[in-house]
């Protein structure tokens, strides 16, 4: 799913280089939603500002209750041939682009991501050296796959380019210290090595059912606390949520309550999502039901 829509960006990209941003992402979030009902999309800006972000949740099921991981979302488009410097060290009025979205997925508990678009190839051996902590076979395991879309964690960016005021760079230097779009579906994959970040690594040969999503999204988890606060886990929350930390609109949206003129969100709900220009929800849980706020989820609810 994930190869057949980063591939097909990548041959856009080809053809039309020139395609604006917000373009590219309508298109994106398009294909995705056309592609599964377990893939929800509501545009919430018409006109995307600098400093607005686009807000994904991953939803699992964790010992019958719902879980939903959160994703801070900055989608970048990477000509080529081209110093991409100026375009990762951009200003808005209220300060550098990179350091807001960094900001913004903090007092959210979400991961900071940069969405990069290229045509471009990175270099398998690049990336196998820029990410020593997951099993080169994961890195490679889309090296000849074509890429029009990459992920890349902001706070690994900021660090390797703004911090070290690295002015000179191409967009296969930042393709190189991000991973392809297609390495989403190994969560459905059948085979492969599964990121562990407590042991390094742990391997894996089950077959997708509803614990596969929640192991590797909780690794995801357990990986980013630890490598930002170097081992003292007080110091960031995660992005896991349940339960009351799971925000009213979410529950909303899950539930298609949500309709086109907004009247759905609280004012709480609006201040909070105002610098967001859309919300990508990823269901992976293997039943489309959800409880409310307050509600329970097990074999004793009418919520199975």
């Amino acid at each position: 799913m994930f190869h057949l829509i980063s591939g097909e960006l990548f041959r856009w990209l080809t053809v039309q280089p020139l395609a604006k941003e917000s373009y590219i992402t309508d298109w994106l979030q398009f294909m995705l939603t056309k592609s599964s009902g377990r893939f929800k999309c509501v545009t919430r800006q018409a006109n995307v500002l600098a400093d607005s972000h686009m807000e994904w949740w991953v939803l699992t099921t964790e010992k019958d209750a719902l879980c939903a991981y959160r994703f801070l979302v900055q989608a970048k488009r990477l000509m080529t041939n081209t110093n991409v410097f100026p375009s990762i060290a951009y200003e808005t009025g209220n300060g550098y682009q990179i350091d807001l979205l960094i900001k913004a997925a903090e007092s959210r508990s979400a991961m900071p991501l940069y969405l990069f678009y290229s045509c471009s190839r990175p270099s398998p051996q690049m990336q196998i050296r820029n990410f020593p902590y997951i099993n080169k076979r994961i890195v490679t395991w889309c090296e000849n796959c074509e890429n029009g879309a990459y992920l890349a964690t902001a706070e690994s960016i900021r660090e390797k380019y703004i911090n070290n005021i690295i002015q000179e760079i191409s967009d296969t230097d930042i393709l190189n210290n991000s991973l392809g779009l297609s390495m989403c579906d190994l969560i459905w994959s059948n085979n492969h090595t599964l990121f562990d970040s407590k042991k390094g690594l742990a391997k894996s040969q089950q077959r997708l059912d509803g614990s596969r999503p929640a192991k590797i999204l909780s690794a995801i988890d357990q990986f980013y606390v630890s490598s930002e606060t170097n081992g003292d886990d007080a110091d960031k929350r995660g992005i896991r949520h349940s339960g009351d930390t799971i925000p009213e609109y979410l529950y909303k949206l899950i539930n298609n309550e949500a309709d086109m003129q907004n009247n759905w969100i609280s004012a709480k709900d609006a201040t909070e999502l105002e610098p967001i220009s859309s919300i990508m929800i990823f269901d992976c849980r293997t039943s489309p039901k959800v409880a409310g706020p307050g509600e329970e989820i097990g074999p004793n609810s009418d919520i199975k």
